[in-house]
């Protein structure tokens, strides 16, 4: 079970279900952001030249090593026994190609989040420390405006995470979660990760899963802008956001 997203789209919330669910997902993990740790020091490493050859599925033998090494330190508390196990970094969105080719039945939980909300959150992690090789010749990112670079970040990672996984992943083993429909139809959303996962009908757990979700205040405050970008955005941004069902 991998989890990926732009980061900020409430991908530590899926992961508290999951484990909830029985999967495991590490024990060396950033407590606030569950992300896991071998993982992270393997992106920082490797993450650049990674995303800089994207549209190539061939992975390098020293990126595949790495991959593989971060795998077995992430396992080490493992418990075994047939338990479901997997990992979330928002940057996985980015290697399906490669990561379906180590794990060619691997599931991608895929977690979205409104990106002219996330244009204004200030979270530019990836921007600052990829966005040279994520928008090669787009933007000169000292210069031009951070919210155009941003909602080109959310418009090709989004659309490169979602094409990438339907072309490399099993029927069925991809799924998309809109942080809005958690937290407006939190019973609907949950019904479908448990039949993602294949768990049991259960109405008991799906309460459970439901009652962990706490609405952000800050879901569409996007509208409350002055700022064009955001109230009307480029042809591009616009048929992305549509695609995902934002309008």
């Amino acid at each position: 079970m991998i989890i990926g997203a732009l980061g900020g789209s409430a991908t530590r919330l899926t992961v508290q279900i999951l484990r909830r669910a029985g999967v495991w997902m590490g024990d060396w993990v950033d407590q606030k952001t569950e992300d896991s740790l071998s993982f992270r020091v393997y992106l920082a490493l490797h993450f650049n030249s990674l995303v800089a050859n994207r549209d190539n599925p061939d992975i390098s033998e020293r990126d595949l090593r790495g991959l593989r090494r971060a795998v077995r330190v992430h396992l080490l508390e493992y418990p075994g026994q047939g338990m479901r196990w997997g990992w979330k970094n928002p940057r996985n969105m980015w290697l399906i190609p490669f990561l379906s080719k180590e794990y060619p039945d691997m599931r991608f939980i895929h977690v979205l989040r409104d990106g002219r909300e996330m244009a204004q959150t200030g979270n530019d992690f990836l921007l600052s420390r990829h966005g040279r090789s994520i928008l090669t010749g787009r933007f000169r990112l000292q210069t031009d405006d951070p919210v155009d670079a941003q909602l080109a970040l959310w418009r090709i990672g989004n659309t490169f995470a979602r094409d990438s996984a339907l072309r490399c992943l099993p029927e069925g083993n991809y799924m998309q979660i809109r942080y809005e429909d958690l937290c407006e139809k939190p019973d609907v959303e949950v019904r479908r990760l448990r039949e993602f996962l294949d768990l049991p009908d259960d109405e008991s757990v799906v309460s459970d899963w439901a009652s962990m979700i706490k609405p952000s205040k800050r879901i569409g405050r996007w509208r409350e802008s002055e700022d064009p970008r955001l109230l009307s955005p480029a042809s591009d941004v616009r048929d992305a956001l549509s695609s995902f069902g934002y309008n």
